[in-house]
């Protein structure tokens, strides 16, 4: 007895979700058909009036000759000889004229002077007839043809389209149906929504550890979702803050630089030289570190949004390693430089930003690796042949508590050598997110007073890859 109660309402379910699925689809193949057949008048009266132009023209054309002028008298009538029985509209076409007057300057000149009737008979322009009576029945047929042919598309679309929408329509409309059933049959209490609604209201993404604990068992997999959400939100939302922190850190340092010097020089620096020069220099100084500081953040935050494109290409890792050793050996001669890069290393990616990654690397092992130590560059195949690049030092090294945190924006390991390398602390941050987007990754070995050796690992080159990509 249950399970036919349940098939009933199944198929009353059903039969109620059939029904909104027809009238759907009779309005929406109502509206469709509507359109089309503005379309038809539109489109026969734009060819009925090309084809009567076009043929009018032709007409003139071949009775003038190269006396054609926009200025010709027209007239469409009837033949005088057409009989004065009554005739049908379709053979009353077979008598129709196209009457032309040309124009002729000396006769018209003539006419409106007072003249003799001989003479003004003279004078007047001829007439030159055009029997347009084929012309008009032949398009008189084919017009015909077109509204039958057009008639037969209309109705075939009309229950064509019509049971179209209506299979388009019902599986969505059943499914709706389903789930409002499943809906109503789930009976939750008034109060336990009114409390979830206001436990949701009191919550604050900058509440740490914030949760929702109902106690309903009936609500235990929207509490876990909502935590977990409020748990990411809330990452998210420590993350933001840190890093307007610690950009409004290290922009207030370049300014309180450059505000106290031109505070400097407004006092003395317009008679001492020396202020003057040394001001100048401190402000250049302090003016290129912002400016690094802001393209690195543009470039961080163009990221971000997805707005930094990738020309992804093959590159040879040994190659850009090699132009990278010549590069710091011309502007660096307090370090010994290493280079291993012989056999062709290729990668898929793109040539400037993997440049940049290298670049950053080298610029930290640099700034942390004391003077005449050697600076390693390799280009190198890892064990399972993924191409990859290193950049290895013998400097300070990072401690191991630091690691994890080194790719963070704005941590440096060391704060008091914060401002002396000249760095901004977002290198490795940029660093991994073209790395990332390269589908790579990093490695680091370090130990302290030992050195540290970065290792960019990157995929092979493959053809079909290869094109411009946006990050």
């Amino acid at each position: 007895m249950a399970e036919h109660k349940a098939q009933d309402a199944k198929t009353a379910g059903s039969a109620r979700s059939a029904k909104p699925a027809v009238s759907l689809a009779s309005r929406l193949n109502r509206n469709f058909l509507g359109r089309l057949l503005g379309a038809y008048l539109f489109t026969d009266l734009l060819i009925l009036l090309v084809v009567i132009f076009t043929g009018a023209y032709q007409a003139e054309k071949a009775a003038l000759g190269s006396a054609w002028d926009l200025h010709t008298g027209r007239q469409l009538a009837y033949a005088e000889d057409m009989p004065a029985k009554p005739l049908p509209w379709s053979q009353k076409l077979a008598y129709l004229e196209y009457r032309l007057t040309p124009r002729d300057q000396e006769r018209n000149q003539a006419h409106d002077q007072k003249l003799d009737p001989g003479e003004e008979a003279a004078a007047k322009p001829s007439t030159i007839v055009i029997q347009a009576g084929p012309f008009a029945q032949t398009v008189y047929r084919s017009g015909r043809i077109l509204l039958v042919l057009q008639f037969l598309h209309f109705v075939r679309q009309y229950f064509k389209g019509k049971a179209a929408n209506y299979r388009i329509l019902e599986g969505p409309l059943q499914d709706m149906a389903d789930q409002a059933e499943l809906l109503s049959q789930f009976d939750l209490q008034q109060e336990a929504y009114h409390d979830m609604e206001n436990a949701i209201e009191s919550l604050s993404p900058a509440t740490p550890n914030a949760k929702i604990e109902m106690g309903d068992p009936n609500l235990e997999g929207l509490e876990d979702a909502i935590n977990d959400l409020l748990a990411r939100t809330h990452a998210a939302y420590r993350q933001q803050i840190r890093f307007v922190s610690d950009a409004s850190h290290e922009l207030r340092t370049p300014i309180a630089v450059i505000q106290g010097y031109a505070d400097l020089l407004a006092r003395w620096g317009r008679k001492d030289e020396a202020v003057l020069e040394e001001a100048i220099s401190a402000i250049q100084a302090e003016t290129g570190q912002m400016k690094t500081l802001v393209e690195d953040l543009l470039f961080l935050a163009r990221g971000d949004a997805g707005r930094n494109p990738m020309n992804m290409e093959q590159v040879d890792l040994a190659q850009l390693v090699r132009e990278a050793g010549e590069e710091y050996q011309m502007l660096d001669s307090q370090h010994t430089w290493q280079v291993q890069a012989d056999q062709p290393i290729l990668a898929q990616g793109d040539r400037k930003m993997l440049k940049q990654v290298l670049r950053i690397l080298v610029d930290n092992a640099i700034r942390y690796s004391p003077p005449d130590t050697p600076i390693q560059l390799k280009a190198i195949h890892m064990e399972g042949q993924e191409p990859a690049f290193q950049v290895q030092d013998m400097g300070a090294g990072i401690p191991s508590a630091d690691l994890p945190k080194i790719f963070d924006r704005f941590y440096r390991s060391d704060p008091a050598r914060k401002r002396e390398g000249g760095g901004t602390g977002l290198g490795l941050a940029i660093a991994k997110w073209i790395v990332d987007n390269h589908q790579g990754h990093i490695t680091v070995l370090s130990r302290e007073d030992l050195g540290t050796r970065f290792t960019v690992v990157l995929p092979a080159y493959s053809d079909s890859d290869e094109g411009p990509a946006q990050a």
